[in-house]
């Protein structure tokens, strides 16, 4: 496990038992390069950065429409909001341009294996939060205002 990955070894004191697992792991992937597998996870990938980035930008979009954004210590002032509604359709137009399928002369659910992925894990979402929503620790409302703010 772990134990074994990290250990350090040699002079310089590498982890070359961590070292060969990700070329083993690297050599795997190359000569699965070729197959049908390797198509899939390139595009479940894909997929998931886009999700990645996406996910946020468009919760930050939506709590600036909201009026519930609060910058942090680095922030764009009067250009947050128009910067974040520019990423943001940005990344939707992006997103529905690589998960558009396109026919590619291999099996259909490789080119509709991004749709498919996005579906299921929309699905999944779903499913988790309706099942979990209700059981949410939520502070007070007192809390989520703050003190001072009642007190004025």
């Amino acid at each position: 496990g772990s134990g074994l990955l990290g250990r350090l070894a040699l002079a310089e004191r590498l982890p070359v038992n961590a070292i060969l697992l990700t070329a083993l792991g690297a050599a795997v992937f190359v000569l699965l390069s070729g197959s049908t597998f390797y198509s899939v996870l390139v595009n479940f990938t894909t997929i998931g950065f886009y999700m990645a980035f996406g996910l946020p930008v468009w919760g930050s979009a939506i709590a600036h429409l909201r009026g519930t954004w609060r910058p942090g210590p680095f922030n764009l002032g009067r250009f947050s909001a128009p910067v974040t509604y520019l990423a943001a359709v940005w990344l939707a137009v992006q997103t529905i341009n690589i998960v558009w399928p396109r026919d590619t002369d291999q099996p259909w659910f490789i080119d509709w294996s991004m749709v498919i992925t996005l579906g299921a894990i929309g699905i999944a979402g779903a499913v988790l939060y309706l099942a979990y929503s209700r059981r949410r620790i939520m502070p007070r409302y007192e809390e989520r205002l703050g003190k001072d703010r009642l007190d004025a």
